[in-house]
């Protein structure tokens, strides 16, 4: 997960259809940069659900191995409200 997450990149709003080798953006610096200065609706839109495609769709079923992890630790230790 740590590396889809890290490694994730889109094209800029303003050129859909980027090479994403070249000209692809990452999360830190520049997709959270249009999250927080951004005053474009469309871009911040667009960034996000790029961001979403691109990253968290292809962890989903990681994801749900490390809830699974997380709930089975928690009843070893005792914790069964999870």
């Amino acid at each position: 997960m740590e590396k889809i997450y890290n490694t994730a990149k889109i094209c800029p709003f303003k050129k859909q259809n980027c090479n994403l080798d070249t000209e692809g953006l990452t999360l830190d610096p520049e997709i959270l940069k249009i999250m927080t200065e951004s005053q474009d609706y469309d871009e911040m839109k667009w960034a996000w659900e790029q961001w979403r495609n691109n990253s968290g769709k292809l962890m989903r079923s990681e994801y749900k191995k490390y809830v699974d992890l997380l709930n089975k630790a928690a009843t070893l230790n005792g914790n069964l409200n999870v």
